[in-house]
């Protein structure tokens, strides 16, 4: 009988031993704590999704400003238009178009000029729905000129001495328009 309770005794203390095993390296929760682990599992995974949602903001944000750092650049192709049938202060208007963050913005161009006095001068103007404080250059062929200031219109009268004009564009560097309301 001493030998059957021996082999128990042993058998007993290898199952223990066994389930002790099984239990530290298989994560078997012996304590009840199920609701807990998956409490702070939804709690990871939501803070997980908060970290991704929150390094995207970041990284629109960083594109965003790469795209501030860039100077805003439009080009008006006008090389195939006729407007020799136009006279003194009438213009043609370009598309709107955005600049840097803000939008808003057109090419105004008077071919003939905008006053009679002005025979042979073709007039151009960077213009906006709103005041804008801005700094840049507007080009037409060759001829380049600095704009900046607080407006709701940049250009010259005189701009250029041509009959035909190919394109005109606009680089602005800086700009801050107040919002229209």
């Amino acid at each position: 009988m001493q030998l059957f309770t021996w082999m128990f005794a042993l058998f007993a203390l290898v199952i223990n031993g066994v389930a002790a095993h099984r239990i530290s390296t298989h994560s078997i929760d012996t304590s009840g704590s199920f609701v807990m682990k998956e409490e702070r599992r939804g709690f990871e995974y939501r803070a997980a999704s908060a970290i991704k949602e929150k390094d995207s903001t970041i990284n629109q944000q960083a594109s965003r400003l790469e795209r501030l750092r860039q100077p805003g650049h439009f080009v008006w192709n006008i090389s195939g238009e006729d407007f020799s049938k136009m006279t003194y202060s009438n213009y043609v208007d370009s598309p709107k178009f955005a600049l840097l963050h803000d939008g808003g913005f057109w090419l105004r161009y008077y071919p003939k000029g905008q006053f009679w006095s002005f025979d042979g001068w073709a007039s151009v103007y960077l213009m906006h729905d709103t005041e804008c404080s801005l700094y840049g250059s507007m080009t037409a062929d060759s001829v380049s000129t600095t704009i900046g200031g607080l407006s709701t219109s940049w250009g010259r009268k005189r701009f250029l001495l041509t009959p035909k004009l190919h394109g005109i564009s606009v680089n602005l560097t800086k700009s801050h328009c107040e919002v229209a309301g």
